[in-house]
């Protein structure tokens, strides 16, 4: 296992990496004139904000997931840690695990926030001669970003509308869009269900030797950090085929103090 000063390097190197996705400039918009553009012509358009999706969401399941499964713990019972919180999973005797819907609900509110950081006001495509305009106040089924786990991957839904001119003579309005991004957070559900359910057995006991068993049974590795006398946070580490590992966090609380076993 590494150190704790290892661990502690590796949180502090994927917060930057998620901070410096944060960087952008911003533009002005050009009027709108009505017409009709060539589907040819819209796919830049479509392309530009399905990878916007696809690359907010993966910033936001990288976060989320160092983050227990949150977003936003403001109403969570959590730690602190560096820059960001960890939720507690285990309090003493009670098991305070979230579930796969929280996590899904927490990234498309991580997405809906963000995904505009990434339009950078579509300066890109400005350059090719667009214009575009969200015009979701004209639609009544305009809706935020939306994120399902299935079976190995996360499905990404965006219905938000933009109206579209190309070179000011032309329009063209674009309502939903779609991705996917390749990462098996019901799998790593299901790990953490199976460490809650073991430390359900020893309520006072920090469940090491299943988490050893668990992690070189399904190839995936773990580290531990004594957060205080009474409370470890939890690491869960999954190498990704491209890009950094990435690392699902939550804390245990346990009553040592009182003469409890933390083996």
């Amino acid at each position: 296992m590494k150190t704790k000063a290892q661990l502690t390097a590796f949180f502090i190197f994927i917060i930057v990496i998620l901070l410096i996705s944060f960087l952008v400039s911003f533009i002005s918009k050009k009027p709108l004139v009505e017409q009709t553009i060539e589907t040819n012509q819209i796919d830049p358009v479509q392309s530009y904000v399905e990878s916007c999706l696809k690359q907010t969401a993966i910033e936001g399941v990288y976060l989320v997931s160092l983050q227990g499964g949150y977003n936003d713990l403001s109403e969570v019972q959590s730690i602190p840690y560096f820059l960001v919180e960890i939720p507690l999973f285990w309090n003493i005797d009670k098991n305070w695990m979230t579930n796969p819907e929280v996590f899904e609900e927490e990234l498309s509110y991580y997405i809906a926030e963000n995904i505009g950081t990434c339009f950078n006001e579509f300066e890109t495509l400005k350059t090719q001669g667009y214009t575009i305009e969200p015009i979701w106040e004209e639609y009544s089924e305009a809706t935020w970003p939306i994120a399902s786990i299935t079976e190995d991957r996360i499905r990404l839904q965006f219905d938000f509308p933009f109206r579209i001119t190309n070179e000011g003579s032309q329009i063209h309005v674009i309502e939903s869009f779609s991705s996917s991004i390749p990462f098996d957070m019901g799998k790593i559900y299901g790990y953490v269900d199976g460490i809650i359910e073991e430390q359900q057995n020893d309520p006072n006991s920090l469940p090491i030797g299943y988490l050893s068993s668990l992690a070189f049974r399904n190839g995936f590795r773990y580290e531990t950090i004594e957060y205080d006398p009474d409370t470890t946070i939890i690491s869960l580490i999954f190498d990704q085929p491209q890009g950094d590992d990435l690392i699902f966090s939550f804390a245990h609380r346990y009553d040592w103090k009182s003469g409890g076993d933390s083996s």
